[in-house]
């Protein structure tokens, strides 16, 4: 005869089985992949602080701390670079177009030499059974 411990670890382990099991039948199925840009596909955050230094450099200012430029990888850019200069995101505008036509020069034309190693195998892999799409925060024509 079974021990009774046993049959209600057995029974408890069937019954969380059969949750799973219905779990994955009645989860949505996944169609499509959102991937992020910047720092997930791309390794820009060393270009980030290059621009922003140039930016800063051609606005007469100092250079800034690179860290700080890295805690603002993610803000919109004009609240980034107002955070840089100490302004507001409105006074931060001649900053931002310095910054963008320095990101168009400097680093779109390097982006897929910035892509982490296995991303574009990885994109091609997944592309076989999703549709993906990449976002950012950035503007279109800097992204």
């Amino acid at each position: 005869m079974p021990d009774a411990a046993n049959v209600c670890a057995f029974q408890t382990i069937w019954n969380c089985v059969d949750r799973a099991r219905l779990a994955c039948e009645t989860a949505p199925v996944l169609h499509a992949l959102l991937l992020d840009l910047d720092g997930t596909l791309v390794d820009t955050p060393q270009a980030i602080v290059d621009v922003a230094q140039g930016t800063l450099a051609a606005l007469g200012l100092p250079a800034a701390d690179p860290q700080a430029i890295k805690d603002t990888i993610g803000l919109p850019l004009p609240v980034a670079l107002a955070q840089l200069i100490g302004t507001g995101p409105t006074g931060a505008a001649e900053a931002v177009e310095i910054y963008r036509v320095l990101w168009r020069a400097h680093v779109t034309p390097r982006i897929p030499g910035l892509l982490y190693p296995g991303v574009r195998e990885g994109l091609d892999e997944l592309k076989r059974d999703f549709r993906l799409a990449v976002v950012t925060g950035k503007a279109q024509d800097g992204a």
